[in-house]
C-alpha cells in the first residue's frame, strides 16, 4: 500500500486484536476461501489502512465483481510495477474507481480492469 507519514504501523490506532493464533486465523480464512473459490490474504505493514488492516491481519478476498463494487468496499488493484495494493474505494464513475488508503494519500481514479479482488472478511489475530 501507500505509505503514510510516520513509521509504519504507527501512523493510526492499531487494529483490533483477538484471541486467535496467526495459525488459527490462516486455517479459518483458507477454509473460507476455499468455500467462495477466493484466496487467503496477508497485508505488508504499511499503515496505510490502519485502524483496519494490520500485519497481524488475515483476510479473505474474492475476485472483483466489477457491477457490485461499492464505495466503501476494500479492493485489491494492480498498480504500475505489477503489485496489489489493498485500499478503500471512495467512488465509482465512468468505469473508474477512486482509490484511498484509510491512513495514506488517495491513490486516485483507478480503471476498473486493474481491480483484482474485494476484502470479504477478516480475521484478526491475537496481539502480540
Amino acid at each position: 500500500g501507500c505509505r503514510p507519514t510516520g513509521t509504519p504501523e504507527q501512523a493510526g490506532p492499531p487494529a483490533p486484536s483477538s484471541g486467535l493464533s496467526i495459525e488459527l486465523a490462516q486455517a479459518l480464512a483458507a477454509d473460507s476461501a476455499r468455500m467462495i473459490g477466493g484466496r487467503l490474504a496477508s497485508f505488508t505493514p504499511t499503515g496505510s489502512m490502519l485502524p483496519v488492516l494490520d500485519s497481524r491481519t488475515v483476510g479473505v478476498l474474492e475476485s472483483a465483481p466489477f457491477e457490485r463494487l461499492s464505495p466503501g468496499d476494500i479492493v485489491g488493484w494492480e498498480n504500475d510495477t505489477g503489485r496489489i495494493v489493498m485500499h478503500r474505494v471512495q467512488s465509482i464513475r465512468d468505469g473508474y474507481a477512486y482509490i484511498v488508503g484509510d491512513n495514506a494519500r488517495a491513490d486516485g481514479w483507478v480503471e476498473m480492469p486493474r481491480i483484482r479482488y474485494r476484502l470479504v472478511a477478516v480475521y484478526y489475530t491475537l496481539r502480540t
